[in-house]
């Protein structure tokens, strides 16, 4: 069993559902529906961006090296099992 958490949809589907609602907004050819599925996701994404940089940053640099990799790989999973 591995440390690392499993990359999937089931386990991220968080990641599925903006991906379904782009698919849908260009299927349907929905303008609005696609700047909305547009800004909502950039707004998640800058708030992600905001959280790493202000909050997490700064309690990355005081764990120690082997803490600090822990996190790290455990934020960028591994796709396949090497």
């Amino acid at each position: 069993m591995s440390q690392y958490p499993t990359v999937s949809i089931r386990t991220n589907l968080w990641i599925a559902i903006p991906v379904g609602a782009l698919i849908v907004a260009v299927v349907a050819s929905n303008f609005l529906l696609l700047n909305y599925v547009h800004v909502f996701t950039s707004i998640l994404w800058t708030g992600t961006d905001i959280f790493m940089a202000l909050i997490l940053g700064p309690i990355l640099r005081r764990v120690s090296f082997a803490t600090r990799k822990e996190i790290i790989s455990w934020l960028m999973p591994r796709c396949f099992s090497t």
